[in-house]
């Protein structure tokens, strides 16, 4: 092996890191496209020992089962910042709405997200609504919820920027309430997120029911360092003296919650300046919130969004990656097949280890292919070729006329705002199904076609796991959490005796048989041919 060989290959040591197709498995995933060099090597390898190791790396492949086709490694840039936004809204059907939603999100991007009735069944899997990959999604349906079961409408969606590691507290979520708990981490500090969704005709055990979930969140409160309670409840406390506001706050006042929004939620539809507060947020750490009140629905509504801002101890970035990319059509082929030829195959390939037969491969040919093959970086972004810039222009002018409006209090304001709403609904809803559309009207549709496609079927993985009551956050160790539950399971078995054990003796006797032939005739007449006798 020539001594530039050996260069590249302690120079370009293969990043490993984990594919989106492969959640957390425990091998590596490739860094280019197999199905571009399994061609050329077809067509334009002459060399047999080339074509050997191709093939040597393909069977390697084919085994191993994690061939990510050129995801690149994921890097963070851009500023970091020390606050984390949310946005609570009531939706009414998200499912139909979600251009709306996504064009907002791409505008006014927020970390924590929670809608309440979004009006969705098990006939909407969480992949067709298209949120970004890089935000994790938990459902509470009606039809989940068990006094509820059969009935439609409802429902909760909370949704979570993966930075903030949400995991789902399913033993603080009560039956018969819609709603969600999760655990998210905000700074060096875990918080719990409670979203729910109370309808104005609920039965009078919902009371209870909810004394109960509180009286769990207190349990563990310890644990936490904060406690946020959103949601719409349906329950006016601009008059506090009712009945159903005297039992919220006397039920949360076991948590020492404070309400944040002051505000009218839910304007009535003669004057805008008159209304009810039915959509809160409480919190027992006031003191860390910058910023908490009402703004614009991001979708077409009957009520006002609540927008708040929590401060961090810690930076963070949310921002997009940079991804490398290979340029294929750049890549000096013949040079790569020289430098595999050179390689001494007899010293990375270990016949008693498979495992690191396969890493000191794909060291090697990483290495070479890194050398004979160009890279590029580029930003990722969502492919939304909809949301143009004068959609978002228009979405930021709905917020400032919001704004002025419930400064002035004028009619002409809240009428400029309810034209500007209406013509955001316009053109946002119109270019997308125009692209959508047209996409079936061109004479070459798959590659806008499967982009489509697969913006609205990426999620994240798991963000954590949770191994022997410890949770886990870093990739690195839930990969290795992952690796010693298999070897926990798949190894170690019972040892096999090298001989069997031996007869005790003497043998007892058997007793004596009186079986005839006539007996067995008749036996062997009720067995049915085509039946086995376990059937």
């Amino acid at each position: 092996m020539s001594s530039s060989c050996y260069t590249h290959a302690t120079l370009f040591r293969r990043t490993r890191y984990l594919g989106s197709r492969i959640h957390y498995y425990t091998n590596s995933s490739s860094t280019f496209q197999l199905e571009l060099l399994q061609v050329y090597t077809e067509y334009n390898c002459t060399s047999k020992d080339s074509w050997c190791y191709f093939s040597a790396f393909q069977s390697f492949s084919a085994q191993s089962g994690d061939i990510e086709t050129n995801p690149g490694p994921d890097k963070d840039h851009g500023a970091k910042r020390k606050t984390i936004s949310g946005l609570l809204f009531n939706a009414r059907s998200v499912r139909h709405k979600m251009p709306d939603l996504l064009a907002h999100m791409a505008t006014n991007p927020v970390d924590i997200l929670s809608v309440c009735e979004s009006w969705l069944n098990n006939t909407c899997d969480t992949i067709e609504l298209g949120f970004p990959d890089n935000y994790v999604i938990f459902r509470r349906d009606r039809e989940d919820v068990l006094v509820m079961h059969g009935k439609g409408g409802g429902g909760v969606l909370t949704a979570v920027h993966a930075t903030l590691c949400p995991r789902r507290l399913n033993m603080l979520e009560h039956p018969n309430l819609e709603m969600t708990c999760v655990e998210i981490v905000i700074g060096n500090s875990k918080w719990l997120l409670v979203s729910m969704y109370r309808p104005p005709n609920a039965a009078a055990d919902t009371w209870e029911a909810l004394q109960e979930c509180i009286d769990n969140v207190q349990r563990v409160s310890s644990d936490f360092s904060g406690i946020l309670l959103v949601g719409d409840l349906n329950v006016d406390l601009l008059n506090r003296h009712s009945p159903d506001s005297t039992r919220l706050l006397s039920i949360l006042n076991t948590l020492d919650a404070s309400q944040l929004v002051s505000s009218i939620t839910r304007p009535s539809r003669d004057d805008p300046m008159s209304g009810s507060l039915i959509d809160h947020l409480f919190t027992k750490r006031p003191d860390v919130f910058l910023h908490a009140d009402v703004c614009p629905n991001p979708v077409p509504s009957d009520h006002h969004g609540v927008f708040f801002e929590i401060k961090s101890t810690k930076m963070f970035s949310t921002n997009p990656v940079i991804r490398e990319f290979m340029l294929f059509n750049k890549g000096d082929f013949s040079h790569l097949n020289r430098l595999l030829q050179l390689v001494p195959w007899s010293l990375y390939l270990d016949p008693d280890d498979a495992n690191a037969s396969w890493e000191g491969f794909l060291d090697i040919f990483d290495a070479a292919v890194r050398d004979a093959i160009p890279r590029t970086k580029k930003r990722s972004t969502r492919f939304r070729p909809w949301i143009t810039r004068e959609i978002k222009h228009m979405i930021n002018r709905k917020r400032k006329l919001f704004r002025r409006a419930r400064r002035t209090e004028l009619s002409s304001d809240w009428s400029a705002f309810r034209a500007i709403r209406n013509q955001v609904k316009y053109h946002t809803r119109a270019p997308y199904w125009h692209y959508v559309n047209n996409m079936f009207s061109l004479p070459d549709n798959r590659k806008r076609f499967f982009a489509f496609v697969r913006e609205r079927k990426r999620h994240s993985p798991p963000p954590v796991l949770v191994v022997d009551d410890h949770v886990i956050r870093n990739p690195a160790d839930i990969a290795n959490g992952y690796l010693a539950t298999f070897q926990r399971y798949f190894t170690g078995g019972q040892e096999v005796p090298a001989e069997p054990p031996k007869c005790q003796f003497p043998i007892s006797s058997m007793e004596s048989l009186d079986i005839s032939v006539a007996d067995v005739y008749r036996k062997l007449l009720t067995l049915k041919a085509k039946k086995s006798s376990r059937a």
